[in-house]
């Protein structure tokens, strides 16, 4: 049995060969290329947004905002909408520190950049901040409570009699809360009857005398009530104020009682022609409180001097008895030696 075998040539198989090899090399480089192309486009489009964007959530997190960059992704998928909520928020986080630092500052009128009505943080630090401007409202008025007693008490203190006393409490009154009108009685508890002590630019009024019965007209009243009397509808010519231009009449007067171990030994009237504010009727309060104390030791000093004097009254009435009975014993003793020589005449 014959046997056939075709050989091919071998030169053409290695030419043949190469070609394949030169074809596969070419796909392969080319897919090389192609596959770094796309990690190319993966690098600058994905992930090197993705990584600007964990350093920037890195650095929000830590609270740096200063170095936080702005990310510029021209892109409109899923990462360029991430990096503009992220820039978004960023840009969130520095208006809030920027309204923080304005707030610790002091600036409590600064306005929060609200950027929709569901900003609950914004709301927050809104609300924080109404309370910080009630806070220091109320610190304010406290000051102004504090520093003006501190100088009513100044006032107070020393060897006052009720009349200097008087003087001297009712203008600072009415200047420190800035009313136009002052008037400042002193009780004569014993014969129930308010004496009047000072006036701060008062004219006495024609139908009020410088001594008010208990239960007379506002002040009277307020003496009985131990109360505050409140007059927002003033008649006219009640409280003249005169100046050298005119006068005018008071819209609002305040009477207020000055107690001591439940007894009253004094009362304050003001007028002004704005309403009285809350915050002056507490001064008044606070006043009202020292101004008893000072009127207490001002009446105890009265007394004491009213005794000192009856004391002297009597030292010198008790020194006039001395020297009218020294002078009657001399007259008598002259009166004595004048019988006793005429006795002794007789005798002779």
């Amino acid at each position: 049995m014959v046997s056939l075998c075709i050989c091919p040539p071998y030169k053409e198989v290695l030419v043949t060969a190469n070609k394949i090899f030169f074809r596969s090399l070419m796909i392969g480089v080319l897919g090389l290329l192609f596959l770094g192309l796309i990690v190319f486009i993966l690098s600058t489009r994905i992930i090197k947004p993705i990584e600007a964007t964990t350093k920037s959530l890195t650095q929000l997190s830590e609270g740096s905002l200063d170095s936080i960059k702005i990310l510029k992704v021209d892109s409109k998928d899923e990462i360029g909408l991430m990096a503009k909520a992220l820039n978004t928020l960023n840009n969130k986080f520095v208006s809030i520190a920027d309204f923080t630092r304005e707030i610790g500052q002091g600036n409590l009128q600064v306005n929060y950049p609200f950027d929709s009505d569901h900003d609950i943080l914004g709301q927050a630090l809104t609300r924080m901040q109404d309370n910080l401007v009630k806070l220091n409202i109320e610190r304010e008025k406290q000051d102004w409570l504090k520093s003006g007693i501190n100088g009513l008490n100044v006032q107070i203190r020393g060897d006052n009699n009720l009349q200097d006393l008087s003087r001297k409490v009712i203008s600072y009154i009415s200047k420190y809360i800035k009313v136009q009108v002052g008037v400042l009685y002193y009780t004569d508890n014993v014969n129930q009857k308010l004496i009047f002590g000072a006036g701060y630019a008062f004219s006495k009024r024609k139908e009020l005398n410088s001594v008010i019965d208990f239960g007379e007209g506002l002040v009277g009243q307020c003496a009985v009530e131990k109360e505050m009397i409140i007059l927002t509808e003033v008649p006219k010519g009640y409280f003249p104020v005169k100046s050298a231009t005119g006068s005018a009449d008071p819209s609002n007067v305040l009477v207020y009682p000055c107690i001591y171990n439940s007894n009253i030994l004094g009362v304050i009237e003001i007028a002004s022609f704005e309403e009285i504010t809350d915050r002056q009727i507490e001064f008044l309060q606070n006043a009202a409180q020292s101004l008893a104390i000072g009127l207490n030791s001002a009446y105890a000093k009265d007394e004491m001097e009213k005794l000192l004097a009856k004391t002297l009254e009597q030292k010198e009435e008790l020194q006039a008895q001395e020297e009218e009975l020294r002078e009657a014993n001399l007259e008598l003793e002259k009166q004595t030696e004048i019988l006793r020589k005429s006795e002794a005449s007789l005798q002779a």
